[in-house]
């Protein structure tokens, strides 16, 4: 989980070539996010599991 520009965004983290940071989401539909490292951008936590509620 991100904070980016004041919202928070949950998306996979990548560092690709050249250090450059992207938060890439998992529905291919939706773009990723290029971090911009002038601005604030904070890691806010790790997602680390899901809980579903069964019938």
């Amino acid at each position: 989980m991100a904070m980016i520009d004041g919202e928070l965004t949950l998306k996979v983290f990548r560092r690709r070539a050249g250090g450059a940071i992207w938060l890439q989401p998992c529905n291919s539909k939706l773009a990723g996010i290029k971090l911009d490292p002038k601005k604030d951008n904070r890691v806010i936590g790790v997602l680390v599991g899901v809980v579903r509620a069964g019938n």
